[in-house]
Order: C-alpha cells, then structure tokens, then sequence
C-alpha cells in the first residue's frame, strides 16, 4: 500500500511538472507567427523595468504534546509575521533587446564569420523554422554610483523592515506587460501564421503523452526539431532621467564582445529606447517625418485584376507558376540589370555572361496583401508633393518597353 501511494504521489508530480512547469509547456502554450513576434518584442523594448524587493518576517513556535501511550511530542511550526515589499524609483532607462533584425544579423556573424561571405557557409534552404525563444530579463544599474545607491537602497529597506528572528528576503526583476518569458515562433516561407506546424507539435499532444508517461521521448523529439536561441531583454536603468547621464551605460553593447553586442552595433535599430518621464526624441522625431504633403492620394482597393484569388474574405497563400510571355518579360529585365561582376565568394576564375530566368513564380498571400493595403492607405491620406513624377517609368530596353508599377 505504501508503494502504491508513493507512485501516485509520484505520479502526480509528473503530471504537474510537464504540464505546468516544463519549458515544452511553456513553448507549447506561448506559439506566435512572425509579425506577432515582431510586435510582442517591440513592446519588450519599449516597456519600463521594474525591480521589486520582497520581505517575510517568521519564526518557530513549539507546541508539546502527548499521545494516547503518555510519550511526549514536539511539534515545531513556522508562524509568518511581518511583511513588506517596494520598487526601486527607476526614473530612466535604456534598452538594448535585439531586434529581430539584429537577431538575424547575429545568426550571419555567428555561421559566416566577420566577413559575412553568406554563400561560402550556405546551407540547403529551409522553408520552414520552429525558433525556441528563451527571453530572460536581464537589468544593470547605468554606473558605479547607481549600483551602489541600489544597494544602499535595498540593504535600507531590509533593515527597516526586519522585525522578527527570521526573515526571507528576494529580488526580482520585472517588466510593465504581458511578459513571456519562453516564446515559440514559426517562421514559413510564403505564409505568417502561427499554425502552421505539425500536427503533433500541439499542447493538447503533449499533454496525451505525459498522461501516458511518455513526456520525455515527446520533448526529446521536440527539442530535435527546434532551434534554440536565448535572447536577453537587455535595460540599463538609472533613478535619473535618461536625457541627464553622462556617461553611456557601464554594461552596454558597446563595451562587449559576444555577438549579439556585434550584431547590435552593427546593425541600426527601428525601434526606441525607452524613457520614463521624457519622450524619446529620436523615435518622436522620425514619427514627425509623416507629415502632410498634399492631397490625399486616390488608390484601388483590392488585389490586382490579375491574380487567381480575388476574394480577400477568404483566406490563401498560393504560389502561381507564369506563362512562357512573362517569362521572356523578366529575362528582358534580367539582361538590362546583370553585371558581370565578380564577388568575393566566387572561387572559380570564370564568369556567367548572362543569367537565364527559368521559372517565374507570382505569390498570392491574402494576409499579406490585407497588410500592404492597410499601410498603403494609411500613406495615401498623407498625400503627396505634386513634383513626384508619376508612379508609372518607363524604360527603354532595345525595341521594347519595360513598365515598371511601383505598388
């Protein structure tokens, strides 16, 4: 009978561990497409830190008793006394979370080298992705003088608040919103859609197995599919505001070496550094750029007259194989454009004197045209300078006429 109690005891903790307490779960639970991912680490970066202490004041009562055989018993218990918690008055910050822009630049340095030479240390394509994302918080004081206020104000507040024999004292770092901290992403080529995965890659999947006892071999196979990477929510704070520092911050990108600080150095970030009490200029500044021009601009709703799929109620993503006439139209401007020029990853000593275009393939993708439309209107209510030349050039190209439709 004991046995059998302590396999549902173990048992039970199975379950709650795989379920509740795994990074699988967590994975599992938190699966975003690429353009929520996009939105989700935006709002990492531009979110406030916040760093919490925490007190619990206790000690131990004992209670003597007999049982019913006259031997006596000492039965020892916690009794919780006081307790406090407060916030560090961060009133600036700085951010340095990778873009995924960045990230993608960190992965090039990483399997190309300085030099980039992408086609050197090409890998077969890949049309689809499952990125693991762990997204600690990591939070560093501006300089020695805030790191050592920091512990001034925290050692205060722990003596302040100590009242009992005992006490249990904590830190922790956190941020203002939704924060995950284990994140799934599935990057497909040709779509954006969080679903598209396999059928067992599902949490209810996942749950059958570890019902089954069979979490380990589903985690191990999981794991075999994914790629891993860790990406650091990055702040520097300061109980100044951000516009007052004097120096750049003690733990900053610009002072590493590793090659997430490279990638984030060298490649420009789009979105803003965060700021508690001031506005970020930069940011403010570029957002001001979109200024009316003119009048506003007329555009067609819809997808082109062309395409197979026209309703846009409906949900696709189809990739069309062109006709041998459109074919030739793109070889002409393949001709026009080539260079014979060589790059550095060439290693033979001969050149191509020309590229022949053998299949032209159009993509249809209903999500994709609803957002191109969406961002396409909100420009043309800016209107436009009435010295742009019209949206239609042409080109010469021999006897032919090459129109070129910027959409």
């Amino acid at each position: 009978m004991p046995v059998l109690v302590l396999g549902i005891l173990f048992y039970l903790a199975h379950i709650s561990e795989a379920l509740f307490k795994s990074k699988t779960s967590k994975y599992l639970y938190w699966i975003m497409s690429e353009t929520d991912f996009q939105a989700y680490v935006k709002e990492l970066q531009e979110s406030q830190p916040k760093i919490k202490w925490t007190i619990q004041n206790y000690h131990y009562e004992e209670k003597r008793h007999r049982d019913k055989d006259g031997k006596e018993h000492v039965e020892r218990k916690r009794v919780n006394t006081h307790s406090a918690e407060a916030y560090y008055d961060i009133g600036g910050f700085l951010d340095e979370t990778l873009s995924p822009a960045q990230m993608i630049a960190m992965f090039h340095l990483m399997y190309d080298g300085e030099q980039q030479d992408l086609e050197a240390n090409k890998k077969k394509p890949i049309s689809r992705i499952f990125l693991l994302c762990e997204m600690p918080l990591e939070y560093h004081p501006v300089d020695d003088q805030e790191e050592q206020r920091l512990f001034d104000r925290r050692e205060a507040f722990w003596r302040d608040n100590t009242r009992d024999t005992h006490q249990d004292k904590s830190t922790t770092d956190l941020i203002d919103c939704g924060y995950k901290s284990h994140v799934m992403v599935i990057l497909r080529e040709g779509t954006d859609d969080s679903r598209a995965r396999p059928w067992w890659m599902q949490y209810w999947f996942y749950a059958i197995c570890t019902i089954f006892l069979m979490s380990v071999p589903f985690r191990c196979f999981f794991f075999s599919h994914c790629t891993k990477i860790q990406w650091e929510v990055l702040k520097h704070f300061s109980h100044k505001n951000q516009n007052s520092w004097a120096d750049d911050p003690k733990h900053g990108r610009a002072n590493r070496t590793d090659t997430a600080s490279k990638a984030f150095r060298k490649v420009k970030r789009e979105t803003p550094t965060g700021n508690f009490t001031e506005p970020n200029v930069a940011w403010d500044a570029g957002k001001q750029q979109l200024e009316d021009v003119g009048p506003p601009v007329q555009v067609p709703v819809g997808v082109p007259s062309y395409w197979k799929n026209r309703d846009l109620d409906k949900d696709f993503d189809d990739k069309i194989n062109l006709s041998a006439d459109e074919r030739e139209k793109m070889q002409k401007l393949v001709d026009v454009t080539y260079k014979d020029k060589a790059t550095r990853d060439r290693k033979s000593d001969g050149m191509p004197t020309r590229l022949v275009v053998t299949q032209v393939v159009r993509m249809e993708d209903s999500k994709m045209w609803r957002r191109f439309e969406q961002k396409r209107a909100e420009l043309a209510l800016k209107g436009r300078n009435q010295k742009i030349a019209s949206r239609r050039s042409w080109k010469k190209v021999g006897q032919h006429t090459l129109l070129h439709i910027m959409t």
